[in-house]
């Protein structure tokens, strides 16, 4: 079923048809009522005003600010202490940005994920191999071409992608082996 985008789905004209009818319904409140116009929107104002006033006539013990300050300050301390942090494996394997797979220079970069509360390979990408340009996807991950060069490269999929992330993982594992033989 195709989403079909109509004017009266623009999230603009939902929002400035409400603002002009809110503007005509306090127009015909006011005319109705035999009221200069706009005298809603000054007693929204002045409501706020005595509101403000009695908020802050209000007799309030010391210790009761000192306490709700306190409790306020540990209670963002815990909330401090418990966010997750990005576990370290030991090694800077954040450098590891770029590799050759199946005669492709690949690059990527590593986000964190709190979900798994770890790392993750983001914004896989490869190069054109004539040009070394940014390959681009083309037809719905059909294949790559190059911007640059105009080169095309259908042996690449959206599959390859997944591929590639596999090898950079198993890599990582195994750099990550080595840094703990070579530490032990």
């Amino acid at each position: 079923m195709s989403r079909t985008k109509t004017w009266e789905n623009n999230p603009w004209t939902i929002g400035i048809a409400t603002t002009v009818l809110g503007f005509i319904l306090t127009v015909l409140r006011d005319i109705n009522k035999e009221n200069p116009i706009f005298t809603t929107l000054g007693e929204g104002f002045q409501a706020i005003y005595r509101l403000a006033i009695k908020f802050f006539m209000t007799d309030v013990k010391i210790w009761i600010i000192i306490t709700t300050l306190i409790l306020l300050f540990i209670i963002r301390q815990i909330l401090k202490s418990l966010k997750t942090k990005p576990k370290k494996i030991g090694f800077d394997f954040k450098s590891y940005v770029t590799d050759n797979f199946k005669e492709y220079n690949w690059h990527w970069k590593w986000r964190f994920d709190p979900i798994s509360d770890h790392y993750v390979v983001d914004g896989i990408f490869p190069e054109c191999k004539q040009c070394n340009t940014r390959l681009l996807v083309k037809d719905y991950y059909q294949y790559y071409y190059c911007p640059r060069c105009e080169e095309e490269y259908r042996n690449l999929s959206i599959n390859t992608l997944k591929d590639i992330e596999g090898l950079i993982n198993d890599n990582l594992d195994k750099k990550k082996s080595q840094f703990e033989r070579i530490q032990n």
